[in-house]
Formats: structure tokens, sequence, C-alpha cells
């Protein structure tokens, strides 16, 4: 479904019009130019913001058998800094992994004498 066009993309597609009505625009520079600068701003569109997890998960998907391979280490109780050196990745993709698959490790404390 197309989106309505704000405001200014309004008004920039009637200067367009008033502008193309010239039969020959495209021979004057600074019209081309115009032309240009009015085009960007019809066609502009907002970008699509993704969270953190959504970008993990894509940089997963772009993977196959990557976060099998992270899943299958987290249950073999490896720490996070060895996965990440035999895997070469960020530890932020490992720990949505164990977000994801709910798979928490203890917390380490240490021992009071």
């Amino acid at each position: 479904m197309r989106k309505r066009k704000n405001p200014a993309q309004q008004k920039a597609w009637g200067e367009l019009l008033l502008l193309i009505n010239d039969p020959e625009w495209y021979l004057n520079p600074e019209k081309c130019k115009r032309h240009k600068i009015l085009m960007d701003i019809i066609e502009y569109q907002e970008p699509i913001v993704l969270s953190t997890d959504e970008k993990h998960q894509r940089y997963l998907d772009n993977r196959p058998g990557l976060e099998d391979t992270v899943v299958k280490m987290l249950l073999e109780k490896k720490l996070s800094k060895e996965i990440r050196d035999e895997l070469k990745m960020d530890f932020k993709v490992i720990a949505f992994c164990r977000r994801k698959y709910n798979l928490n490790p203890k917390i380490r404390t240490k021992k009071q004498s």
C-alpha cells in the first residue's frame, strides 16, 4: 500500500508539474538541477530503523548454521569468550542467542575466604 505524500512532497510535486510543463525544460541546466532536487524530495522514504535484536537476528539469518552452532556451544557450557574466539563474532550476538533460547549462565561469584 502506498503511503500518502507529506506536505513537502506534495509541494515538490506541484512545482515539478509546473517545471515540466515547458516541453524543452531538459535543455536548461538550471531546470535539470531543480528537477533532480524535486525528484529526490518526492521519492524520499523514511529509513527503516531496526532494533538491536532484529539486527542480530538478521546477522544470524545471513549466515546459515551459525545460530545452531552458537546454541550448541552454549549448551556445552562454553564461555562466551571461547565462542567468540572460535567463531570470530561479537559478544552481543552470543548474548542475543542466550536471551533468545533462555540459556542464561549461572552467575559465578568469587568465594570469600
